[in-house]
């Protein structure tokens, strides 16, 4: 899903990012590659992808079987809006993209004693293995 506002504020017709995005980086984009890795990182990623879904993806076709992804990430992507320095929740839940993707092994919500309660109460630290 494309955010119609994000693309209003780079001036950029609908399809016109997603399109050069996957030109760039498209389905199977990393397949090529001779080597798998053995563990990714993803640290406030997925919720700012224009399409995390295929991001997440793109991810796992680069892992190895049985490889984790460690992330940290807000359960929900959060898109700029128009006020400097906003950001906006606009449901799509990331959690549930990397659960239908990858096998959760571990997670828990940030603390608070390391980042601002308004972050901590929807962001979570957590493993995801590919299978």
């Amino acid at each position: 899903m494309v955010n119609r506002n994000l693309l209003r504020q780079f001036d950029l017709p609908e399809g016109e990012m997603q399109h050069e995005l996957d030109e760039a980086f498209g389905e199977g984009a990393l397949d090529w590659l001779p080597v798998k890795f053995d563990a990714a990182l993803a640290v406030w990623v997925f919720q700012h992808c224009l399409d995390p879904a295929a991001d997440i993806e793109r991810v796992k076709s680069a892992l190895a079987p049985g490889a984790p992804l460690f992330a940290v990430n807000s359960q929900f992507r959060l898109v700029p809006t128009t006020a400097p320095g906003d950001w906006s929740d606009d449901g799509v839940d990331v959690f549930a993209l990397l659960d239908a993707r990858l096998a959760r092994t571990s997670s828990e919500l940030l603390s608070p004693n390391f980042v601002p309660a308004h972050i901590a109460a929807q962001s979570v630290w957590g493993v995801w293995r590919r299978s």
